[in-house]
């Protein structure tokens, strides 16, 4: 029986990402890779990291904010000026000028396909944090909700909204230190859930997993987006390792 691995925020680190799967002796065709997002930008190469995700069959991932950008890139052929200078897209678009259009379409494709949540059995997953839901009956319909389409020919910047609000994640890290602040927000209550949700999307102060059982949270972004180690976890036990890279 294969394990249920899940990875933080890759942003264009293959060689870390590599290195984790590596680390785990994860296989192809036993075991399940889900991602919390943000697979591309500011990394030695997002490209790589997609193609890689793109070839596995048992890849679940969810849409993160970096990621939308691309897509809005790739199918209306336009880049919004935030994005390129900011998020580390002008990198990203120098690797797409020698990719072939029907690769573009593929990749296009993959990204238009992933969904905003994750919602399953056992897991929830999204990529800064779920919406304001006060139980599972929400929080599924939520994952149920077709996301803004963002390739019409006049797409520069896509509706990310649901893809960076993190007040979940904070109001949890909230019981446990004070100091930890990104933005104002409004404090959330636990969601009523037995399921754990895993998010990405917020670099954590410490570079190492967040776990809250008071909320059911996950938290993975180690900052492997900011020169810090990329985080794979095991579902089930949280067991993590870390990028070496």
């Amino acid at each position: 029986m294969g394990r249920n691995f899940i990875v933080g925020d890759i942003h264009g680190r293959i060689r870390a990402l590599q290195d984790v799967l590596e680390k785990v002796s994860f296989s192809p065709n036993l075991d399940v890779l889900y991602a919390v997002g943000d697979y591309i930008d500011r990394g030695e190469s997002s490209l790589e990291v997609l193609r890689f995700l793109i070839s596995l069959n048992s890849f679940k991932g969810v849409i993160g904010n970096h990621d939308i950008f691309l897509e809005s890139y790739l199918y209306s052929d336009k880049a919004d000026d935030e994005w390129k200078y900011e998020y580390g897209g002008k990198d990203t678009m120098k690797e797409f000028e020698k990719v072939k259009k029907k690769e573009k379409r593929r990749i296009a494709l993959f990204l238009k396909n992933l969904p905003l949540a994750i919602y399953e059995e056992k897991y929830i997953v999204t990529h800064s944090g779920p919406p304001v839901a006060k139980n599972e009956r929400d929080m599924n319909l939520y994952s149920k909700v077709m996301r803004p389409e963002v390739y019409s020919k006049d797409a520069i910047y896509p509706d990310i909204s649901p893809l960076v609000d993190r007040s979940y994640l904070l109001s949890a890290y909230s019981n446990v230190d004070m100091s930890f602040r990104s933005g104002s927000y409004d404090p959330i209550p636990p969601l009523e859930t037995e399921k754990w949700i895993f998010v990405g999307h917020t670099p954590l102060p410490s570079s190492l997993p967040f776990i809250s059982e008071e909320y059911h949270l996950v938290a993975l972004d180690t900052g492997a987006g900011h020169d810090n180690r990329l985080t794979l976890m095991n579902m089930d036990t949280f067991e993590f390792v870390q990028s070496d890279k």
